[in-house]
């Protein structure tokens, strides 16, 4: 879908099933497909599969991680979210950039 100023957005919507390591990949051939650089891309998951798409991606969070491992391999976590609109600080570049 695209955000009201005509950006691409990803909404986690995923119609396939994604292998265990693959995450990253997957990631990194999405935004390519799109045009989108993998500096203005975020993911967020919370277990150990998600920790390759976060070491590709310009930004990354884990919400509520299932162990230390993933919460070490975001740039940011987030402990008891309930609602992700509480990340939106941690992903709206103040320069608008992306």
């Amino acid at each position: 879908c695209r955000a009201p100023s005509g950006k691409l957005v990803l909404d986690g919507t995923v119609a396939v099933n994604v292998a265990w390591d693959a995450k990253g990949r997957l990631v990194q051939e999405l935004a390519e497909s799109h045009g989108i650089s993998m500096e203005c891309v975020c993911h967020i998951g919370d277990d150990k599969n998600d920790i390759p798409a976060f070491r590709v991606c310009g930004e990354s969070v884990a919400v509520n991680p299932q162990n230390q491992e993933t919460r070490d391999g975001a740039k940011h976590f987030v402990d008891h979210c309930n609602d992700l609109r509480e990340l939106i600080p941690l992903l709206v570049p103040s320069d608008g950039s992306c």
